[in-house]
């Protein structure tokens, strides 16, 4: 995983939920709903931040519903044949 210079702001994103109901990114109105009941206040480059990481996230967990999608955390851009050759290779190691 990639190092994570402002831990406080993903934790922000979990507590105010990676995306909005529905599965919408988070919008404007959700960021100040929970600034509201929290009292904390972003700062604006924060904000635009959180968006964006919930705009990410919901996007992976879009791409991630194809059976072919690579994992966002390999940092790589992995070629899908490849991996399903490693795949079949470690299931034939397990079952033989």
């Amino acid at each position: 995983m990639p190092d994570n210079p402002a831990p406080y702001l993903t934790d922000w994103l979990i507590e105010i939920g990676p995306a909005a109901p529905g599965g919408d990114p988070l919008g404007w109105r959700d960021l100040a709903a929970w600034q509201d009941i929290t009292g904390i206040e972003l700062e604006p480059w924060e904000g635009r931040l959180i968006r964006r990481l919930s705009t990410d996230f919901v996007s992976q967990r879009h791409k991630a519903e194809k059976a072919d999608c690579p994992p966002p955390y390999t940092g790589i851009e992995d070629d899908i044949p490849a991996m399903r050759q490693r795949v079949s290779a470690q299931i034939a190691a397990i079952f033989g």
